[in-house]
This record gives structure tokens, sequence and C-alpha cells, in this order.
């Protein structure tokens, strides 16, 4: 069954991405910190996307921080890969969300799943703060189950 399916997701964000040789290690298999790149791509690109490709580079750009992140390694990737990530909205709070991530191979197979936790962030006064309201409309229409 589709991981899109199974999950009852709805359009997620995708990004595809060819990895690197900095991505192994010495065995030749993608490291477990490519993962976390990828993800973190992933959500830079979604953010981009939400704000119109106006995202600064310091943090007066940003209106959210990471707040926890979680993976799951299904099936090794090697260099040669290209890959794939879906993510979706699994969760909505009043000052965070949760994305969830299905990472898969050139053959369409899953080959590590993960779930991250954002939180709203207001970096001038160092705490945090509703989710605006251009990420939230984004947020809306992603919506789909958590691992």
């Amino acid at each position: 069954m589709d991981i899109i399916t199974s999950k009852k997701i709805q359009n997620p964000f995708i990004l595809k991405l060819q990895t690197r040789l900095a991505d192994t290690d010495n065995l030749g298999h993608l490291n477990n910190v490519a993962y976390i790149e990828f993800l973190e791509t992933a959500r830079t690109e979604w953010y981009a996307h939400v704000k119109g490709d106006r995202v600064s580079l310091d943090s007066s750009g940003w209106d959210w921080i990471l707040g926890g992140i979680q993976i799951k390694f299904i099936k090794e990737a090697c260099l040669s890969d290209l890959i794939t990530v879906r993510m979706w909205c699994s969760r909505i709070g009043s000052k965070s969300w949760d994305f969830s991530y299905a990472i898969m191979n050139q053959k369409d197979e899953l080959i590590s799943q993960a779930l991250t936790s954002q939180i709203g962030f207001n970096y001038e006064e160092k705490r945090s703060k509703m989710i605006p309201e251009d990420i939230l409309e984004d947020l809306r229409s992603r919506p789909g189950d958590a691992w």
C-alpha cells in the first residue's frame, strides 16, 4: 500500500534530493546525520514556500524553532539513491505543531520515518508565541496521520 494512502495524508510538501558523498559513512551508507539534514532542508524549503521565498537567514526572518525530533530508520540508503522527503502536518496546537515525514528512495520504498515538533517563537522576547496565521493556513492544507 502506498505510504500516502496508508497514512491518510493530503497535500504533503514534497522535496527531492540527491545524496552527496558527504552524506555517507565509511561503508557507503547514508549517515544518520544526513537524515536530520534532509528534514531540515525540507522544513526550510517549506518555510520559504509559505513566506514566498522571503526567508531571511538571520533570526529576524524566522518565527518558529525546532522543539524535538524523532527518526526511525527502516531501510538502508546509499550514495546513489535519489531521496524524496514527504512532509505533512500531523498535529496543530495553539503555539506548536508536528510534522511527520516519509523519506523514500527512487523505488518509492520507505527508508525512514520521522516526526518533528515546531514551536512558534518570538526571538526578541525569547519565548513561545501563537502560530503565525500564514503558517497555520499552510499547515491546515497538509493534514495527515502521525507515525
